[in-house]
């Protein structure tokens, strides 16, 4: 995440420097939106989509794991809250898994604008497919609903 704390660590900045470098960035980020007007501006944090970026490609953002689902399913919430400025955002959640597991999360939780890609940067073209994009699947029919697994009794009868 692009926080001050996370950018004073990775470039060795102190906190106030980090701080103002965040402002900057931010502002920078969002006086290039404005001149692109509908052109995408692509970040790569989640928390930027809508602040100062209208797309944003996160580099293993879908795995089988729940935090991919409550991520796609935030950023749904966000992109309707937006109302019709929402409607624009892009989101590319990028992992080199392609297993049905991880496509099945990823179809959990995104939403229009929604993007699943695979493949690392030295895959070649090839690596960057998989068939079961091709796959006609329709509208959704719902927003998903996640249901906690029921917990864990140890029978002392037994």
């Amino acid at each position: 995440m692009c926080t001050p704390a996370n950018i004073a660590a990775d470039m060795h900045l102190d906190i106030a420097t980090a701080t103002a470098w965040t402002a900057g960035h931010r502002q920078m980020m969002r006086d290039t939106q404005a001149a692109l007007g509908v052109g995408l501006l692509i970040a790569k944090d989640p928390a930027e989509l809508g602040d100062h970026a209208n797309a944003v490609l996160q580099e293993d953002g879908c795995y089988r794991r729940n935090s991919s689902i409550n991520n796609l399913r935030n950023i749904t919430a966000r992109r309707r809250a937006a109302g019709e400025a929402g409607k624009s955002w892009v989101y590319q959640c990028h992992g080199r898994d392609t297993t049905n597991d991880t496509i099945a999360a990823f179809l959990i939780g995104a939403g229009d604008g929604d993007f699943l890609t695979v493949g690392g940067w030295y895959d070649g073209v090839d690596g960057h497919w998989s068939d079961d994009f091709a796959r006609p699947l329709g509208p959704p029919l719902a927003d998903a609903v996640y249901v906690a697994p029921p917990p864990f009794v140890v029978n002392s009868d037994v």
